[in-house]
């Protein structure tokens, strides 16, 4: 009885460590199959290294002149596209990436596009809804004021 024991437990050590190596190479073969080449590290990063900052104006911002003037920050040298529905500006972002230009917006809502194209070709784009407001924004200060009086 002790020697099938004995048989017992080897066959389940060399079962268990079979079956073990099969796992291990198993889940190394699908790490080596996700990690990116040489080359797609190097187009990822020349991703990430052209980018699009719009500072000015908040995207569903309200605003109440029919011109605004769009500020931002992308790559030195840039060509960046200012695009509403009715109006197209081009600007060039100076050796900072700071960039900044005019659009005319009709009333309501407007969708701004901006978009940089850098040296190289590579280009990213934002896109934005400013609304124009033909109402006096300051009205609505007068009108809260004067429920203030009316209250006391």
């Amino acid at each position: 009885m002790k020697k099938e024991v004995l048989i017992a437990i080897i066959v389940g050590l060399a079962l268990g460590l079979i079956i073990t190596f099969g796992i291990y190479r198993a889940q190394s073969s699908i790490n080596r199959q996700n990690q990116p080449t040489e080359t797609e590290t190097r187009d990822e990063t020349d991703e990430t290294a052209h980018q699009l900052t719009v500072i000015q104006p908040e995207n569903n911002g309200i605003v109440d002149e029919d011109f605004i003037e769009v500020t931002g920050l992308t790559s030195s040298n840039s060509l960046v596209t200012l695009v509403t529905a009715d109006s197209e500006t081009v600007v060039q972002a100076d050796e900072l990436g700071n960039f900044s230009g005019s659009v005319e917006l009709t009333a309501g809502i407007n969708s701004l596009v901006v978009t940089s194209y850098s040296l190289d070709g590579s280009q990213v784009s934002a896109q934005l809804a400013v609304v124009f407001s033909t109402a006096d924004l300051g009205e609505e200060d007068n009108l809260s004021e004067n429920n203030e009086e009316t209250d006391e």
